[in-house]
């Protein structure tokens, strides 16, 4: 009975984490302009962290459904449903986390096009400015 609190704490822990990380996501879709790329980079850090400690918690309950088989028949109902419940974060932080980098790639097709028009007007201006600049020449003072 033990070991089914603690897989069951295990996962209610995950559940908790993938929680964070869903939230973290919805929080990075307000971040995705330029204005806010700190803001959009400590999101990113926490978001690992998150995974780093998700990645530990995985094993830890990898490892006490593979040791104790017997736990999950204990109480197989609140462990399912958990997983259940963890199964539909994933998918709803992997829907948000599309739908951001659409939304990313959108804004660097937009910078990248915005950029592609200075680099012409420069190439403009320069060629202009090349023609109106004096040409080789001596200035002769003829005040002196």
């Amino acid at each position: 009975m033990e070991m089914t609190d603690n897989l069951i704490s295990l996962l209610q822990e995950e559940k908790q984490l993938w929680q964070d990380f869903y939230e973290l996501t919805l929080s990075q879709q307000n971040c995705l302009t330029p204005e806010k790329t700190e803001d959009l980079l400590k999101l990113v850090d926490e978001k690992e962290d998150c995974i780093k400690s998700l990645k530990k918690l995985q094993e830890k309950i990898s490892s006490i459904e593979d040791d104790h088989k017997e736990v999950v028949q204990e109480n197989p109902k609140v462990i399912i449903e958990l997983k259940a419940e963890i199964s539909q974060l994933i998918q709803k932080a992997k829907a948000l986390d599309t739908t951001n980098r659409s939304i990313l790639i959108n804004h660097f097709s937009e910078y990248k096009k915005e950029l592609g028009q200075y680099q012409a007007a420069k190439g403009a201006v320069l060629k202009y400015s090349k023609d109106l600049s004096a040409g080789k020449g001596y200035f002769i003072d003829t005040n002196r």
